[in-house]
């Protein structure tokens, strides 16, 4: 059962690094009406307040995700290593 962590950080990383994926592509195609704000001319200002917003708002959704990414491989690690335990006493 050593390999177990070798597996919870297998998946732990691939989360990781699709939730980073989704976030980019989340955050591009968010982006795409405050760039039609710009150039119909909107002002400055809003807009770039509006960016703020979005990417704070977005940020703040997968960072949440990737939070729980780690304390879910956390508790899994932990599981596997009281399986590991319990199989080593023996019955």
């Amino acid at each position: 059962m050593a390999e177990n962590p070798t597996i919870v950080q297998v998946v732990q990383e691939a989360i990781d690094k699709g939730a980073r994926t989704v976030e980019e592509v989340h955050l591009t195609v968010a982006a795409m009406p405050i760039q039609a704000l710009r150039s119909l001319g909107a002002p400055e200002e809003a807009t770039e307040r509006a960016q703020d917003v979005l990417e704070s708002s977005i940020g703040t959704i997968y960072d949440t995700i990737l939070a729980v990414n780690r304390r879910v491989a956390d508790i899994a690690t932990g599981l596997l290593d009281s399986a590991q335990a319990r199989q080593q006493d023996g019955p």
